[in-house]
């Protein structure tokens, strides 16, 4: 795999690399903006490069909420939660989170104040022993997604 660092302004670049090859023998170009020094950018396109080669490289712009959450429970959560908690997780994730109009969008769009409306505007129609863990859960999704931006704009 292969890619190079464009300048886009004083201190912007652009990392242009591919990530392999689609079912048609197309390459497949992703474009990842970037803020800092040359070698600094260099260092993050290698980054990429070595995510991309082992696999782990996510595209926050286009992921859902629903196929995060489906993602993040084969991966991680089927390996590291109590057999109670993840058996809890997957029926608030199945029942609330999925079927709204939350589990339909794209995980870059959620910022902390969607998360603060679901939760108000279900406040009303929802326990609040079912409301805490779907509001606990949706926090620890929004602190995964943030540190996911972060690293993505270094």
């Amino acid at each position: 795999m292969s890619g190079h660092v464009r300048r886009r302004g004083a201190r912007s670049w652009e990392l242009k690399f591919d990530t392999g090859r689609d079912s048609s023998g197309r390459r497949i170009t992703k474009y990842v903006a970037f803020t800092g020094s040359k070698h600094q950018a260099r260092a993050r396109l290698t980054e990429l490069l070595s995510e991309s080669a082992r696999g782990v490289l996510v595209d926050v712009s286009k992921e859902t909420l629903a196929v995060f959450a489906d993602r993040w429970d084969r991966d991680w959560a089927s390996h590291n939660l109590s057999p109670k908690t993840l058996e809890r997780y997957r029926q608030l994730i199945a029942i609330q989170i999925a079927p709204s109009d939350l589990g339909c969008m794209a995980l870059q769009k959620i910022i902390n104040n969607v998360l603060n409306k679901y939760v108000i505007f279900h406040k009303h129609s929802v326990k609040k022993l079912v409301l805490l863990p779907i509001y606990k859960a949706l926090k620890f999704v929004y602190h995964v997604l943030k540190i996911k931006k972060l690293h993505l704009r270094q």
